[in-house]
């Protein structure tokens, strides 16, 4: 399989460290990738598994210094921009 840049496909495993990263760090790389993710220019394969984990990871004590409602925003235009797949 091809992608655009010169036949070349990238594939990235986003673990919720990532997510986290990002949602932490505005202008990270791992930002980027979401907002390619969210401008379509990427594709991001999710399944329900990993996307479970990644509410499940947003909702520790830990990360409750993240604005609950960029959270709340986060997952869902995540959710409707990735493509998804069974695990």
């Amino acid at each position: 399989m091809g992608g655009a840049a010169g036949g070349t496909t990238w594939l990235l495993y986003y673990r919720s460290r990532e997510l986290i990263s990002a949602a932490l760090k505005p202008s990270s790389r791992q930002a980027l990738v979401l907002e390619l993710v969210a401008f379509r220019a990427v594709e991001m394969f999710i399944s329900e598994a990993v996307m479970a984990e990644y509410r499940e990871v947003f909702s520790r004590l830990k990360f409750s210094r993240l604005d609950p409602k960029d959270v709340a925003l986060r997952l869902p235009k995540l959710s409707a921009a990735a493509c998804g797949i069974q695990s």
